[in-house]
């Protein structure tokens, strides 16, 4: 948690839709995604791309404008939606284009070596704040889907504008620090997924893919979807597994869960009993 979380309203009314003109860098899904969700909370919308063809043909379909990196000058809030192994290249095409004052975000998964780098690049005058959507291009509108911000260089109007913007399209805002996010997501991320991919190399080793499913269980019925979803994101999941620093030391005990599980012994199933009674309280 950062120690100005706070001084941010609820029911802040800095954000003034005529007032506001945002940018979108990048017409991947998130970056569609995003100017679905925000165009309506503000007066303007550019969907910025290093290929403008492609920035029209997509802006249309949405009902935004759309330029190329030169449009970034006119907005007030650039959000940068490319690939992590691309912010840091992206940020330092356009950081000489943005007018002081404005603020630019970009939204990696992974915070700690992009951050320090973003910010080598940004002039003093611009403003940045890191974002990390908890929800892919694939999802649906939805009340629950979640935003992580991270303040870093900025104002507190500049802060406040931001999530209000973000509110605006029904998002919950959850303050962070780049430490706090990254050694989190190392297991709701790194964990999670490599837990996936583990069953998925095992299960196709021991079942051929007909008996998969003709067995299928309800459970494992969702899970597949699942594992469909990761190969189309794999190249992203990959990207998550290197760059994050907290994920050697946490992937070490999860492989120590495993073989502590193998075991069987009593005293690990009672663990277990007590670990998912914990979980179970949960609501998310």
């Amino acid at each position: 948690m950062f120690e100005g979380e706070d001084s941010i309203r609820e029911d802040s009314r800095l954000l003034q839709k005529g007032s506001l003109t945002l940018a979108v860098v990048g017409s991947g899904g998130m970056g569609r995604l995003l100017s679905r969700l925000l165009k309506a909370s503000v007066s303007k919308l550019i969907l910025v791309s290093r290929d403008p063809d492609r920035a029209r043909t997509i802006a249309k379909r949405i009902g935004v404008d759309w330029g190329g990196y030169e449009s970034v000058a006119y907005t007030d809030i650039c959000i940068v939606t490319v690939p992590s192994r691309f912010v840091v290249d992206t940020v330092s095409k356009i950081s000489h284009r943005l007018k002081a004052g404005s603020v630019i975000a970009d939204i990696s998964s992974v915070k700690t070596y992009i951050v320090p780098e973003v910010l080598k690049i940004l002039p003093n005058n611009i403003e940045y704040i890191s974002l990390h959507p908890l929800f892919g291009p694939s999802v649906r509108r939805s009340s629950k889907l979640k935003v992580v911000v991270i303040p870093v260089r900025y104002s507190d109007e500049s802060l406040d504008r931001l999530v209000s913007l973000l509110r605006g399209a029904n998002l919950n805002i959850i303050f962070s620090t780049v430490e706090e996010h990254d050694r989190v997501m190392s297991v709701i991320q790194c964990i999670h997924h490599l837990s996936y991919m583990t069953l998925a190399l095992t299960m196709l080793e021991y079942v051929n893919p007909e008996d998969i499913a003709r067995y299928s269980t309800a459970s494992l019925t969702y899970t597949l979807k699942m594992l469909r979803r990761f190969r189309r994101i794999l190249d992203v999941v990959k990207e998550i597994q290197e760059l994050n620093p907290y994920y050697g030391e946490y992937r070490i005990r999860f492989i120590e869960y495993a073989r502590l599980l193998s075991s069987m012994s009593e005293q690990t199933w009672k663990m277990l009993r007590d670990v998912l009674d914990s979980l179970s309280s949960i609501e998310v």
